[in-house]
């Protein structure tokens, strides 16, 4: 019951993460919850990567309202000029700690791309720092 919980409190953080709107995020993890409860998983890893999934496919039908960012954070600046796929892989690299392979699965999609798309994110949230003179 803790382990669901978790995964709960992870998809909400995730959902959040991507359309802004608390609202918004927890229809998607009710709804993500619905679909994939009914499945059987023989690990923990599969469940995860499989609620992690059916969420990433969800939010594609939402919209999403822009954040209002504060002015001191800056990775928040960079993130709202991200194409959907990129903030999608930075969301789960930075922020849920999830590795190449996991994140190529969950997005289905070559590990060369995650590896790019994190490249050229984090030479994104780069140049705002040096913009802002915050890098040492």
């Amino acid at each position: 019951m803790k382990q669901i919980k978790q995964n709960k409190n992870d998809i909400h953080s995730l959902a959040l993460s991507l359309v802004y709107d608390d609202k918004k995020a927890k229809k998607l993890t009710k709804k993500t919850f619905k679909k994939v409860s009914k499945r059987l998983f023989s690990d923990e890893r599969q469940l995860k990567l499989a609620l992690y999934k059916r969420l990433l496919k969800y939010v594609g039908r939402f919209s999403v309202k822009k954040k209002k960012c504060l002015g001191s954070d800056f990775i928040c600046l960079a993130k709202k000029n991200f194409k959907i796929f990129d903030k999608k892989v930075f969301v789960l690299k930075y922020e849920h700690g999830f590795n190449i392979e996991d994140i190529s699965e969950v997005l289905n999609a070559k590990e060369s791309e995650i590896k790019k798309s994190l490249f050229y994110t984090t030479e994104k949230i780069a140049a705002v720092l040096e913009e802002k003179n915050e890098m040492p």
